[in-house]
């Protein structure tokens, strides 16, 4: 099941719950642009979404244990875990800086951290 489309420098991308894909030609060909990594530290995401923050590919996932991650795909390494509280419905990027999680009860902004920087769980 794909959970989100996206564009990382230029290339198609498809995400799904196991890894992020390049989409190659129009005969729709896919390579796997990183692993499922992030499946070994037992998180199963509800929502993936490919993104480019901080000049890095970058894979937000919401979890089904209220937790949002970001994983630095260029390092290959979890960036950051923030366990929410709540059940995230929908999530944008506002920009490098910024994030919106729309929750149950309301709208809640973070920051994002320094995707290259070190991990923090």
């Amino acid at each position: 099941m794909v959970l989100s489309l996206g564009s990382w420098r230029g290339v198609p991308v498809l995400a799904d719950r196991a890894g992020v894909y390049e989409i190659w030609g129009t005969s729709g060909v896919l390579h796997p642009s990183i692993g499922a990594r992030w499946r070994e530290s037992g998180m199963w995401p509800e929502q993936v979404l490919g993104q480019m923050l901080q000049g890095r590919r970058t894979v937000i996932l919401l979890g089904q244990d209220e937790t949002l991650s970001l994983f630095d795909v260029d390092a290959n390494r979890l960036a950051c875990r923030i366990h929410l509280g709540t059940q995230a419905t929908a999530l944008t990027v506002v920009d490098d800086e910024l994030l919106g999680v729309l929750t149950p009860t309301g709208l809640i902004s973070l920051r994002v951290p320094d995707i290259g920087g070190t991990a923090n769980n």
